[in-house]
């Protein structure tokens, strides 16, 4: 052999070692991480408020007015009178308003929770109504010294609200017609 043939192997074998080195300590590092992830707790089911726990659970329920399902994340860090005026104000009116225009099913679920952004003095909840379609609206919840304010449907070329619904959300129809 020649030297030039033995210092071009001798490179090789440098470069051999470093990738099988390197291949080594990847797969040590995978197998740290999938231990670790073994390692986490499995999830809870979030079916029920409870006051005990120290990680709020989201409470579950069904609709009166539709076959939604609501959800009120950490239901506990709610004040009662914003709890009544967000199913009054909130919650009835959207899932009324879908089901006349698109049937009892359509809004699959209703999902309320804290706002943590920076606008949560002005808008402290958010909502998320998923449609069966796979369509979703979020949106923030405004509250000022008058409690929670009105949700209000997002109609295109104004909005054509039953009688029925008119009877039942006099303030809502007052600002939409």
């Amino acid at each position: 052999m020649n030297r030039g043939s033995s210092g071009l192997m001798a490179v090789f074998a440098i470069f051999g070692i470093i990738a099988l080195g390197t291949v080594g300590f990847l797969f040590y590092q995978n197998q740290q991480l999938q231990n670790k992830v073994s390692a986490l707790p499995s999830p809870t089911p979030y079916l029920a408020d409870t006051p005990t726990a120290t990680v709020p659970t989201p409470t579950v329920s069904a609709s009166p007015s539709s076959s939604a399902v609501v959800v009120f994340e950490s239901k506990a860090s709610i004040p009662a009178v914003d709890l009544d005026q967000l199913q009054k104000r909130i919650i009835n009116p959207f899932l009324d308003y879908h089901k006349e225009a698109n049937g009892s099913d359509y809004v699959t679920s209703f999902t309320v929770s804290i706002n943590t952004q920076a606008s949560k003095t002005t808008y402290p909840y958010q909502a998320k109504g998923i449609f069966k379609v796979g369509a979703y609206n979020d949106f923030l919840i405004e509250k000022n010294a008058g409690g929670i304010v009105w949700w209000l449907p997002e109609c295109l070329n104004g909005c054509n609200l039953s009688p029925e619904f008119k009877a039942k959300y006099p303030e809502i129809a007052a600002k939409v017609n």
